[in-house]
């Protein structure tokens, strides 16, 4: 392996922007489920946000020569501002160096590249699961808080039923059931050995309980288990981003946001990005520096289209 110069430098980095558009590394992210990607061309603009508007019941109803009726377009006052997240990875010469003297087939630059982009996958992850977890997005109509023989720790408990609170209060709220769930691997580990779940799954030739048998049960499309973790500053353990909440929501499918389509929320990302900027070298410290950028704001843009559970289990 070359130890990279100024001028392949400069190439190199449309190769590496690839790489860092792949997706996540850090084990399997689903914030992006609740907040899918939205290319916008601009830092900042206006929400787009469903509206009890689309609800209105309209009398279309035209008599011969008689004035036609019109239905205007209305957006949000609120505005989404594109933060940026920006790292470099370091690479000093000298692994470089021993790599091609020992011969060794693994690629530094990649795995450098690598490194800074899980970074910002990270932090995206965290973002957006902080976002949807947060009890104070929700009314008191879309959220509750499981105790007793409710949580679904409990053999007595029938997550199911719940499930179904939850669908009903979005189904009100916006017309349509909900298509995505996410939560923890705490709970997930509860539902396995629930005997409602067990009974529902017991001639089936399954050992273990799936994410598709819980899709198939409780009528999903999407469904996403935070696995992801992050170091407690205070402790220095690593914890889960998503600890004991089970999230329930609406997310449109459709990769364009608009006020007739409901949707919980979307991540405004610009165009082309995240990026990996070109390599530069650091004379005095002896080492390459690989700059990864993303700019983006996940937002919520209709509350009502989610429902929270916490203390589940």
């Amino acid at each position: 392996m070359a130890i990279l110069n100024l001028d392949q430098a400069r190439v190199i980095d449309p190769i590496l922007t690839k790489q860092v558009q792949l997706g996540p590394s850090q084990g399997d992210y689903v914030g992006n489920l609740a907040f899918p990607t939205v290319p916008v061309s601009v830092r900042s603009g206006r929400i787009i946000r469903f509206g009890d508007d689309a609800f209105a019941l309209i009398d279309t109803r035209r008599a011969p020569g008689a004035r036609t009726k019109r239905r205007a377009l209305t957006y949000s006052s609120d505005k989404y501002t594109l933060y940026q997240d920006k790292i470099e990875g370091e690479l000093p010469i000298e692994f470089l160096e021993e790599v091609q003297a020992n011969q060794v087939p693994i690629d530094l630059q990649l795995m450098t590249v690598d490194l800074a982009k899980q970074t910002i996958d990270l932090r995206l992850e965290y973002d957006q699961l902080t976002l949807l977890s947060d009890p104070n997005a929700y009314s008191t109509l879309f959220k509750v808080v499981l105790s007793g023989t409710s949580q679904w720790s409990s053999a007595a408990s029938s997550p199911k039923t719940a499930i179904n609170v939850g669908k009903q209060a979005i189904r009100k709220a916006i017309g349509k059931y909900p298509n995505t769930a996410i939560f923890s691997s705490g709970i997930f580990d509860a539902l396995d050995v629930h005997p409602d779940i067990r009974d529902q799954f017991k001639y089936t030739n399954d050992n273990s309980l799936t994410t598709d048998m819980l899709k198939r049960y409780w009528n999903l499309e999407n469904l996403g288990i935070a696995t992801a973790l992050v170091i407690d500053p205070t402790s220095g353990i690593k914890v889960d981003i998503l600890a004991n909440q089970f999230w329930l929501g609406y997310v449109n499918p459709s990769p364009t946001p608009n006020i007739i389509t409901p949707s919980f929320g979307y991540t405004y990302s610009l165009k082309g990005f995240p990026i990996a900027l070109p390599a530069y070298w650091g004379e005095n410290e002896e080492t390459w520096y690989f700059p990864v950028k993303a700019e983006r704001d996940p937002v919520i843009t209709f509350p009502g289209a989610g429902f929270l559970f916490q203390n589940v289990i």
